[in-house]
């Protein structure tokens, strides 16, 4: 029995920490072993350079190092917090939800017009795939509204467009779902739901026909949630 490794993507205020709570959350009241590993916040960081900035009289942490520096120190930051996903990919049999995972790294990379994402993707070389990525596509100004309402200001509508163009420009984009972030809080919820059992579905479908197991068709085990809308 192995793990599975689901994560969230998306701009900031798309809401992908609180449905990735929700899903773990869904998991463990059905008995499936099930955590959360939140993303470690670059936000001190980037404050600290902020602020160097700012006494320099420029912009922001961008304007001060370029875009490809601050990109690769925000790689190399997220890389050395991967352990715990790490170590959390390693119960079988468990279901690991991140709600942010390293292609937000080559998207920003992306948005920000750094020209190292081949590098960026190298730092990342050995990171943890996941088995679905899960997109909460909401337009920007939506998300704007939803971050200023927790006294958020520092992205623009514009800003977290270009993000999620970056997004669907990456070649992972194919193999995306696609979640509707706009929609009320239920329903996305239940559209991650049927998303997250068709992925760990298929997983297991492939391990066991692989072994030769039968019974494993399109209405057995978590397949037949599907079939129900669950």
């Amino acid at each position: 029995m192995t793990s599975y490794h689901l994560a969230f993507a998306g701009v900031d205020g798309s809401g992908k920490t609180t449905q990735a709570k929700l899903l773990a959350e869904s998991l463990l009241a059905e008995g499936r072993p099930a955590v959360f590993v939140p993303s470690v916040s670059m936000r001190p960081v980037r404050a600290l350079l902020d602020r160097i900035a700012a006494d320099r009289g420029l912009d922001d942490h961008v304007a001060l190092l370029g875009p490809d520096t601050a990109r690769l120190i925000a790689a190399i930051h997220k890389w050395t917090s991967l352990d715990p996903l790490r170590e959390a990919l390693a119960v079988p049999g468990r279901v690991v939800i991140t709600d942010r995972g390293v292609l937000c790294q080559y998207a920003v990379a992306r948005a920000v017009g750094a020209g190292n994402e081949d590098l960026i993707r190298e730092v990342f070389r050995d990171a943890p795939v996941p088995d679905l990525t899960i997109y909460l596509d909401v337009p920007g100004e939506l998300a704007a509204r939803r971050l200023a309402g927790r006294g958020e200001s520092e992205h623009t509508p514009e800003d977290l467009d270009g993000l999620a163009q970056a997004y669907r420009s990456l070649p992972e984009a194919e193999r995306f779902a696609v979640i509707d972030g706009s929609a009320d809080l239920a329903s996305v919820r239940r559209a991650i739901a049927v998303a997250a059992a068709s992925a760990i579905g298929r997983g297991a479908c492939w391990r066991n026909r692989s072994r030769g197991v039968p019974g494993c068709g399109p209405t057995s085990g978590l397949d037949r949630k599907i079939s129900r809308g669950r």
